[in-house]
This record gives structure tokens, C-alpha cells and sequence, in this order.
């Protein structure tokens, strides 16, 4: 696996794997490749911040996609490497996380917000024949942590066990200031590489790069604060051959 930390771009070398590659756009390239051919001739999805993944096919055209409301695509084996086809994420703070099953011939690629997570969205693919143990899952850039304050009725939907632990909802900052009572600092990184380590996940590898305070890439939260009747520019990331 070798990774360009300037373009956070990985190329894999590993079996049927090799010659696959992860890219996570900063926001000027996103905007380059949404004006680009390219962008055109690549499937995405109508994300709608559910649980749900499709499984794609060479049969369906790029536009059919952009019209499915789901948050993730699976494919497989060699239809999906000989297509070199792209599987495009679209964020501007939630988590894009791909996934390798390097032996059983599988990738997934899915946009998971707070509720997806909640949902187990980004459980799925295990529950869809990826093994754990053979499995690599990049988590590219997104908000975390002290940029991450929710309310109780978000941080309540989770299950006991992740609501108790500070390692996911903290009730301080990295600065050691208490958040008022009824808030939490939602640490989405832990608690992904707590979900993957529970089921032995055999790679998680975090770019570690939060989306608000890192000004390269597109924020809802930061956005939003600034723009408050536009419309929130977006990060891509993909996955092809």
C-alpha cells in the first residue's frame, strides 16, 4: 500500500486488489472534478443518510445511480476492476469510508453521517459477505471530536454502552472545557475504530483529518456559520481501478 499524503491518494498491491485506488479530495479538487468529463462518467448516489447500500452493475448507467436513494455502493470481482469505472462519495463533514475485502473480491464505498452511523451503516458490508479479518477500511476526512458538539437527541440514539464511554462522547475537549449538561463532543473516529476493532477488523486506517478545522476541505458546520443560505460545497472521494 503506498499513500501520496499531498493528494491522499493509496494505491493498493495486494492480490486481486492490486492496482486499486483510494482518493480523498481536498475542496479544490473536488471542485475541479465536478466540472470535469470525468465526474460525468462516474457513479454516486442520492444520499440520503440512510443504512442502506446497493450493489452496483455494469448494466446500470451513471445517471440511474444518481437518481437511488441510498448512502453506499458493494461491488465485486472483476466486472467492477475491468469496468475501472469510479465510485464516488460526495461530504462536506460526514465520514467516507471505503472498504477492501482483498479476498473475497469486494468493495464498498459509503458516506455515513451521524445517523448512518447510528444505524450501523457502516456494518453493513460485513453483514453482506465481507470477512473481518481480510478486510482494510479507509475513513477519510470529516468532522470529529471538540468541531463535533451534539445535543442529547442525537448522542441518546446511541446504543448505552457508546453513550457512557467518554472515548465517544466526551463531556470535555482536548482543552479541558466541560460541555453544558445535556451536550457531548461526539468522537467518531473512536468509535469507528472501536465498532471495527469488536469484530476484528483486520486494518483501519484514519487520514485523521477533521474537516472544520482543516480549511482545505469543505464544511457544512464552518460553512454554514458564513454562508447560511447556501448551499454547502462538497469533498469527493472515490474508489477505482
Amino acid at each position: 500500500m503506498a499513500g501520496n499524503l499531498d493528494v491522499l491518494e493509496f494505491t493498493l498491491e495486494q492480490k486481486w486488489a492490486k492496482g486499486l485506488s483510494i482518493h480523498f479530495c481536498n475542496a479544490l479538487e473536488s471542485q475541479r472534478f465536478q466540472n470535469s468529463e470525468d465526474f460525468q462518467q462516474s457513479y454516486s448516489l442520492c444520499q440520503v443518510h440512510s443504512e442502506k447500500l446497493v450493489t452496483w452493475s455494469p448494466q446500470k448507467t451513471p445517471e440511474t445511480y444518481r437518481e437511488t436513494r441510498a448512502d453506499g455502493f458493494i461491488a465485486r470481482g472483476d466486472s467492477f476492476k475491468n469496468s475501472h469505472k469510479k465510485l464516488v462519495i460526495r461530504t462536506a463533514d460526514c465520514c467516507p469510508l471505503f472498504y477492501v475485502d482483498r479476498e473475497n473480491q469486494s468493495i464498498a464505498a459509503i458516506h455515513a453521517g451521524w445517523r448512518g452511523l447510528q444505524q450501523g451503516i457502516h456494518l453493513v458490508p460485513f453483514r453482506e459477505g465481507f470477512d473481518p479479518k481480510t478486510t482494510w477500511i479507509w475513513c477519510g476526512p470529516c468532522l470529529n471530536g471538540d468541531n463535533f458538539e451534539v445535543n442529547q437527541d442525537m448522542w441518546s440514539l446511541f446504543d448505552k454502552r457508546h453513550q457512557s464511554n467518554p472515548e465517544v462522547f466526551a463531556t470535555k475537549n482536548s482543552k479541558g472545557v466541560t460541555c453544558s449538561e445535556n451536550k457531548r463532543f461526539f468522537q467518531c473516529w473512536n468509535f469507528l475504530e472501536l465498532e471495527y476493532k469488536k469484530i476484528g477488523v483486520e486494518l483501519f486506517y484514519n487520514v485523521e483529518i477533521d474537516s472544520f478545522s482543516n480549511e482545505n476541505y469543505n464544511s457544512y458546520r464552518r460553512w454554514n456559520k458564513s454562508n447560511p443560505d447556501a448551499k454547502t460545497p462538497h469533498n469527493y472521494s472515490w474508489i477505482s481501478f
